[in-house]
């Protein structure tokens, strides 16, 4: 009895995403070192911005004393014209330092600014350590999801059993990370591994339905010789 269609296709997506899976894990058994190699990049570009976003509050600064002062001499230069009888001369004064208008910046504004590219992308000793841990128990499971997806396709007598069981030991893996990561708080690194295991669990799930409910009668005992 040949390998029934649909079969098939649910064999070559286990077998594609669990070497996309593999993949993944790879990345995050090496994600220390990545992590190590980006602090001297994410520290520049923290300073980078930093400096821009005072330089752009200096400028805005001087504009402002700048249209202060034309303000003081529009209005010194209209009283002039006004006094008839007296030799009133208005005397406005503003601060100046060693080589012109002294300019400030806030401080509060400067601290209430989003947070920094530091910030978003800074994962804690805890996360680093079960990146690590769950990157090798990922690589098994993605490796079992691509042997399930195999036997799927050259169809076998415990086939149907592999491949209940790599789903749903997949779904439950993804669970049990989702778990760790959302533990020790959130920022952009771990809310992209929470969708990423999302999106996990909803294809296995999509798949265990489609294998629960397609006609199976090619991989039971009396298909075999």
């Amino acid at each position: 009895m040949k390998t029934p269609s649909w079969a098939i296709a649910v064999g070559i997506m286990m077998i594609l995403f669990g070497g996309c899976g593999a993949l993944s894990d790879m990345q995050a058994i090496m994600s220390p070192a990545i992590f190590d190699g980006m602090e001297d990049v994410i520290e520049e570009a923290e300073k980078q911005e930093a400096e821009r976003k005072k330089e752009r509050a200096e400028r805005d600064s001087l504009d402002l004393l700048e249209a202060q002062e034309d303000e003081i001499k529009d209005l010194d230069e209209e009283m002039k014209d006004n006094s008839d009888t007296t030799d009133n001369s208005v005397r406005t004064s503003v601060e100046l330092g060693s080589g012109g208008f002294k300019v400030s910046v806030d401080e509060d504004e400067m601290d209430d600014m989003p947070p920094n590219i530091k910030e978003m992308l800074t994962i804690s000793d805890y996360l680093k350590e079960w990146m690590v841990r769950l990157g090798w128990m990922g690589l098994f499971f993605s490796l079992l999801y691509v042997i399930g997806g195999v036997f799927m396709l050259v169809r076998k007598r415990f086939s149907l059993k592999l491949v209940y069981a790599a789903l749903v030991l997949s779904i439950l893996f993804a669970v049990f990370g989702i778990f760790i990561i959302t533990n020790e708080g959130q920022n952009f690194l771990t809310m992209a591994s929470v969708a990423s295991a999302g999106f996990g669990i909803f294809i296995d799930i999509i798949l265990l339905i489609i294998v629960t409910a397609c006609d199976k009668t090619a991989y039971e005992p009396e298909a075999f010789p």
